[in-house]
């Protein structure tokens, strides 16, 4: 079963997420913060990472530049409610 990881710090909509995503067959994990998510990506394998960019303690494009840095390519599809490029 593919995995997902759910990096976003708003509740519903994380919830949301994992909810529909499951139901589509995937098996999810979610993390609240920058430091939640590294966590989880050094210990577990993803198929993919759902990441938020305004994150509690740090910016998405940030972790995804430091998972880059560390040679993991998992695929990354950003999720924002921001208005601006």
């Amino acid at each position: 079963m593919p995995r997902i990881l759910i990096v976003e710090d708003d509740p519903q909509i994380s919830k949301s997420l994992a909810l529909n995503l499951k139901f589509s067959g995937y098996e999810t994990k979610s993390a609240a913060t920058v430091s939640d998510a590294w966590d989880l990506l050094k210990d577990e394998h993803f198929d993919l990472m759902c990441l938020d960019i305004g994150l509690p303690d740090g910016n998405g494009l940030d972790l995804c530049q430091k998972v880059r840095d560390a040679g993991n390519d998992i695929p990354v599809l950003f999720l924002s409610a921001r208005t601006d490029d």
